[in-house]
């Protein structure tokens, strides 16, 4: 209420009410609190979504079962400790990856054969550096 506005006389007929009825004029919460949408039955109809189209985005899910859509990332997030965040490209190794492995794994043992002081000297760091060839976007970074 803006301070230069009086009350209307419905106003102060309410709080006499209220004050003679509860013996304040508090205001008093809103009855049967708040609706929540993270019932087992919307949880159990999320998850059967998601295992159903595991890849589909998560609005298109809150389309198909008439929900927001961050009721099903909160759903998602809370309940099986999902994240529903942008999937990344997984690229599988072919069977030149073993081959390759074991052969870096048969030169490594010859170098530390040689030099067996060689572990201490490493220095490990979570950096990746790529070599790309052409524009580098958001979405092939």
């Amino acid at each position: 209420m803006n301070q230069h506005e009086a009350p209307s006389p419905n106003a102060f007929h309410q709080w006499v009410r209220q004050w003679h009825e509860e013996g304040s004029v508090a205001r008093n919460e809103s009855p049967g609190g708040l609706s929540s949408v993270h019932t087992p039955e919307n949880t159990a109809r999320v998850l059967a979504s998601v295992g159903h189209s595991p890849r589909r985005s998560t609005s298109k899910h809150a389309q198909a079962l008439r929900t927001s859509d961050r009721s099903v990332r909160h759903i998602l997030h809370t309940d099986p400790n999902l994240h529903p965040y942008k999937f990344q490209i997984l690229h599988s190794l072919g069977d030149w990856a073993k081959h390759v492995s074991l052969q870096f794994g048969q030169h490594f043992q010859a170098i530390l054969t040689e030099n067996p002081d060689l572990p201490n000297n490493f220095l490990v760091s979570d950096k990746t550096h790529l070599h790309l060839r052409g524009p580098v976007n958001k979405l092939n970074y």
